[in-house]
């Protein structure tokens, strides 16, 4: 598992990990459908409760929450998939030992009180955070590790879409950002973990394979891509407005910020309740044929503003979730308006999926976990010719012309958690330094690198090493399960000879700087 080759006991640790972290991923869902099903008709159904109750859920909820961070330290405040993005880059998808269950309570909290969040965001951190605890008593190389958190946050993104293909593109696309063949076939495991999970418990259907619709004709095209450019506006605006309020919120304090999602939230619930909760059930609101459209853009209007103070004042959840709500009213809208013109009812289900996945495409960043979801949601490949006339278009409005960024990134940089890597020390974290240590040499023996003659002293605790010019140099320590890219930046950074390799019994190897130059000569490198 050192090396950053394809492996049966990867492949097999994966396979142990998507198990572990789709039961959690399960449970967690079932607790919120159930708990929710003791205050509501119909799961996420907020408008089939009192008003006050729409006021109280909020409020109790932004307390409790409150309660929970405020006497939390900062690491497990920080919660969803930017933080998720940030432990596998630069932590190697280790995270604190308290993440995951912080996360459970807090998501389990917001989606039960009527936030506008979603579940996805809270399921890949826990999907990521189990599967790294899975290998604590494994004691294994750091970018073995890496892998199963990526792996784990596949599981759960499948675990709640039963979309084992668009979980996979998701994490290379948005979480890795590369494609490797000993990352994919780990992903691929767990993502299967995931549905085959999700199958048992609820079923083989996914969300939307109930709506009956008719395919787009090709002469309705030019009106998708006018679409697109709609939802791409859209999209930009929700983008900036959204980040606007992360970075603003910085400077109120977390009883404040909370108070606010609760005010705003609580308001939202008297004048439009169809647009608390994750927004599952807006595509069966927007297409409905007494659907008003003045209301409808009051919905979403609403839906959007909710969203934003949830997420950008600090209500632990995801955002696909509300994406998908919103993506559905715009469509439904723009269905709806060009239908007073123009006999396209037949395609109003049509155009609302197709948005769900355009806005989903726009503000995370994820084309293509986007279309491969909406494929396996509705369980029909016809939605891909007229929803890629309609998400590139919007995309590249959003991200050319208006300057939208990715949230999860730009998120990363507001809080100030590092995500960046070079190129090399990318390259480097894929192996592990047991992979390529020498034997632990005899003390005062003579050692022979490359150009370089070294002698191996002990004084007290300190290892040196002596060249021959006679000068000396203490040799820094990591531990046996460090990646490579500690080791540069040891011996290149820091400009050391080398590097002692210790497991708990103490120093077993040394690596020296030439080893790990010769590795940075490598073509792909």
């Amino acid at each position: 598992m050192a090396n950053n080759n394809v492996s049966i006991q990867m492949c097999f640790l994966a396979l142990i990990c998507g198990i572990v972290a789709s039961g959690v991923i399960i449970t967690f869902k079932v607790l919120v459908d159930q708990s929710q099903e003791l205050l509501l008709t119909n799961s996420d159904e907020f408008t089939s409760i009192d008003t006050q109750w729409r006021v109280l859920l909020p409020i109790l909820g932004a307390t409790l929450i409150f309660l929970l961070m405020k006497f939390s330290p900062l690491r497990y405040r920080r919660l969803g998939i930017a933080y998720v993005i940030h432990r596998i880059k630069h932590h190697n998808g280790i995270f604190p030992k308290l993440s995951a269950p912080a996360q459970f309570y807090h998501a389990f909290i917001a989606l039960l009180c009527g936030f506008s969040v979603g579940r996805e965001g809270p399921a890949i951190h826990l999907g990521a955070a189990t599967a790294s605890a899975v290998t604590w008593p494994l004691n294994l190389p750091h970018n073995a590790i890496r892998i199963v958190a990526a792996s784990g946050a596949a599981a759960g993104i499948s675990a709640i879409f039963n979309t084992p293909l668009a979980a996979i593109i998701f994490v290379i696309e948005v979480i890795t950002r590369e494609y490797r063949l000993h990352y994919v076939f780990p992903i691929v495991i767990a993502a299967m973990c995931g549905t085959l999970a999700n199958s048992m418990v609820f079923g083989d259907s996914n969300a939307f394979t109930d709506f009956s619709y008719q395919v787009i004709p090709i002469e309705q095209y030019p009106l998708l891509i006018i679409f697109g450019l709609v939802l791409g506006v859209v999209g930009a605006s929700f983008n900036h407005s959204l980040l606007w309020l992360t970075k603003k919120s910085l400077q109120i304090s977390l009883a404040r910020r909370l108070a606010s999602a609760a005010l705003v939230t609580a308001v939202i619930g008297i004048i439009a309740p169809q647009a608390l909760g994750t927004g599952e059930n807006l595509l069966e609101y927007i297409t409905q044929a007494n659907t008003i459209i003045w209301f409808a853009i009051m919905v979403c209007a609403a839906k959007i503003i909710a969203t934003i103070a949830a997420i950008g004042l600090g209500i632990p959840g995801g955002l696909i979730g509300p994406l998908y709500g919103i993506g559905a009213l715009v469509g439904g809208i723009f269905a709806w308006t060009v239908h007073q013109f123009s006999p396209i009812e037949p395609y109003i289900v049509m155009y609302a999926l197709i948005g769900m996945a355009a806005m989903m495409a726009i503000g995370l960043s994820a084309p293509l976990a986007a279309l491969a979801a909406l494929v396996e949601l509705t369980g029909h490949e016809e939605i891909i010719s007229p929803a890629l006339f309609v998400i590139i278009p919007g995309f590249l409005l959003s991200y050319q012309v208006l300057k939208a960024r990715s949230i999860m990134y730009t998120q990363l940089d507001i809080w100030g958690l590092s995500y960046r890597q070079s190129p090399t020390e990318k390259e480097l974290q894929k192996q592990a330094a047991m992979a390529i240590m020498n034997t632990m040499p005899t003390i005062d023996a003579d050692l022979t690198e490359q150009q370089q003659c070294y002698r191996l002293i002990k004084d007290e605790d300190n290892f040196l090493l002596i060249n021959q010019q006679g000068e000396s140099q203490s040799i820094p320590r990591l531990n046996i399960n460090s990646t490579l890219d500690k080791v540069y930046k040891a011996t290149h950074k820091n400009n050391k000879w080398a590097v002692l390799i210790e497991d708990k019994q103490g120093p077993v190897g040394i690596i020296y700087k030439d080893q790990i130059q010769e590795i940075i000569r490598k073509p792909q490198l």
